[in-house]
């Protein structure tokens, strides 16, 4: 079988399982990359040893280990994908270890900066984007495919992973900034954040680099610090969120809120464990005052 059409079959059936846009985009431009490195052409050359694989990743020396770690994910899902579907015999991904990534404290945004960065943002549409990001939790693919038809008052029925879909409440405050850019609202277009000149859309809709974008102009005007405004992203403002909702109502309200099938998951964005032993150091170092005394 030709490689495109060995391709064409597996992007089917990520749409069939309801990837978004962003992951298709994703998984077939890391494909493209080692279709391209060994010069592919049927499907029979697709099953590459270990060795082979392992040339591959060292030859990515413009990528992250992060990146690098990522491709390694995407081609490890498709070959699964190939050995169910028969097209190879064995699948070498499994054989190959990731590589080691030093371990980076996630940049969080506290509630008060979150709402700091909002009010200071000027634009009413990036602004009411920043308000739904944060007090509902969405994905930034989300954001990207909210339809007017898809919003009842204060309710939006949004379409999350796996094509599920569930509606959402906006509270009081972000309704309230809801009909006031609906009332200046100065476009046709059938999506809610549409682009503007000088944005790539998808049909009209944003894609997830304009959003990302939009976040980054926004924090540059938050006042917030630096570390924050290099670090945030519309997955970052998600992220945050989520860790604030867990802080505050638990582990189980944070996977609800999230939208995660699993609490492994939502585990991810929880920093009260940290905070919690924090908190008991420093109480305990009240006690333990006693040991300077009588040290100049």
């Amino acid at each position: 079988m030709e490689i495109k059409n060995v391709l064409s079959d597996y992007k089917k059936d990520l749409v069939f399982k309801g990837s978004s846009k962003h992951t298709l985009w994703v998984y077939l431009k890391d494909i493209k990359k080692l279709v391209d490195y060994f010069n592919i052409q049927t499907s029979k050359e697709l099953e590459i040893e270990p060795l082979k694989l392992n040339e591959f990743y060292q030859s990515l020396t413009d990528l992250k280990p992060s990146s690098v770690n990522g491709l390694m994910r995407s081609l490890s899902t498709f070959y699964n994908w190939l050995k169910e579907m028969n097209i190879i015999e064995n699948n070498y991904t499994l054989m190959v270890r990731y590589l080691k990534v030093p371990k980076r404290t996630k940049v969080v945004l506290t509630d008060e900066e979150a709402i700091q960065l909002i009010k200071n943002t000027k634009d009413m549409q990036v602004k009411l984007m920043l308000a739904i990001m944060w007090t509902t939790g969405v994905r930034r693919d989300t954001i990207c495919n909210i339809k007017l038809r898809d919003i009842q008052g204060c309710h939006i029925l949004v379409s999350e992973k796996g094509n599920s879909q569930r509606t959402i409440l906006l509270d009081e405050t972000v309704c309230h900034l809801l009909n006031i850019y609906m009332a200046t609202r100065k476009s046709d277009s059938q999506y809610l954040f549409y682009a503007t000149r000088g944005e790539t859309s998808n049909g009209g809709a944003l894609t997830g680099t304009s959003v990302n974008n939009r976040v980054k102009s926004a924090m540059k005007e938050s006042g917030l610090s630096e570390e924050k405004i290099k670090s945030v992203t519309a997955h970052r403002i998600r992220g945050s969120a989520i860790t604030s909702v867990i802080s505050q109502y638990g582990l189980n309200a944070g996977m609800k809120f999230a939208n995660h099938v699993s609490l492994t998951t939502t585990q991810i964005y929880n920093a009260t464990g940290a905070q919690l032993v924090d908190s008991i150091i420093k109480e305990r170092g009240e006690q333990n005052k006693s040991i300077l005394e009588g040290i100049a």
